[in-house]
């Protein structure tokens, strides 16, 4: 197995800071020779711990990267990501590609956990911290917290319901995009709706985000598109990275990166819940016995 502190980036990147070596300031060329030297600690990192390990200030730090020809940090730290990624060669069948029409089950199997996994990576560096932060306290606050979708995204919906109900707090989640609409109309300052969508274009969840802001509510999404309507509508918008087959008319990873941001949402919220939940988690086991059938 690969020790964090071995990991090297692929030959691109690597010569990219290595060439911009020379141009820049003191304290950049210390956070570039830091990365250089273990590029790992930049996946694992926001830019406040980064920059806190290096004893720079976060604006070295955007200067570095903007140095590089990227928009932030954020960018910055998916490509080293893929960086990694490309260098360690993590595949199955040898390279990430499309799945054709005579791939056996096996090479099928292959390249869709690698989809999978090259997904949930870049997700991993494309949800900012802060706004996870601010996402969960706003749902630790809510008084309601009511959750749309439809289509494909309704199932998520419903299972971010499910476990929220576990951890103590106030969900409500219907099947119907009608209800969901009257639901957030009836919303107030003190609650929230969080909002999911692959695209960001569905009429119906963007009709109950509008009414859930007319109503003063806090209003969240989980989303793969950063620049769609849904995500230009909300206070909060967390965005996904997910991959597209031909063989399906959805993201085959579409699922996979959004529950996977859901459970990092439902874990912190427990957390910080523990001391209740010793009480509600006994309450609901007293009740799933009652419905177990006899050995």
């Amino acid at each position: 197995m690969t020790r964090e502190t071995d990991m090297q980036l692929d030959t691109t990147l690597h010569r990219r800071i290595e060439n911009a070596l020379h141009t820049l300031h003191p304290a950049e060329r210390r956070v570039a020779e830091a990365v250089l030297a273990d590029p790992a600690q930049v996946r694992s990192s926001s830019i406040t711990a980064l920059a806190d390990a290096l004893s720079v200030s976060q604006t070295t730090i955007m200067r570095f990267c903007r140095s590089l020809g990227y928009s932030g940090y954020a960018e910055f730290k998916l490509a080293v990501v893929e960086a990694l990624a490309s260098e360690q060669k993590l595949t199955f069948a040898g390279s990430h590609s499309e799945v054709l029409a005579n791939d056996d089950i096996q090479t099928v199997q292959a390249k869709v956990l690698q989809m999978n996994m090259k997904a949930l990576a870049e997700t991993s560096a494309s949800v900012d911290s802060r706004l996870l932060e601010r996402a969960i306290s706003v749902l630790l606050q809510a008084d309601k917290i009511e959750i749309v979708g439809v289509g494909s995204s309704l199932p998520i919906a419903l299972d971010l319901y499910y476990r929220l109900l576990r951890t103590g707090l106030n969900p409500r989640c219907s099947v119907d995009s009608h209800f969901q609409a009257i639901n957030a109309s009836v919303l107030c300052e003190r609650d929230a709706c969080m909002a999911i969508s692959y695209s960001g274009l569905t009429r119906e969840t963007l009709d109950a985000v509008r009414a859930a802001k007319e109503a003063g509510a806090a209003t969240l999404c989980i989303t793969n598109a950063g620049n769609s309507p849904l995500a230009r509508l909300v206070d909060i918008a967390l965005v996904t990275r997910s991959l597209k087959t031909k063989w399906l008319d959805e993201a085959v990873t579409g699922r996979i990166v959004q529950l996977s941001v859901l459970d990092v949402i439902c874990v912190a919220i427990a957390q910080r819940r523990q001391a209740k939940l010793q009480d509600i988690f006994s309450r609901i086991d007293r009740v799933i016995v009652r419905k177990q059938e006899e050995p």
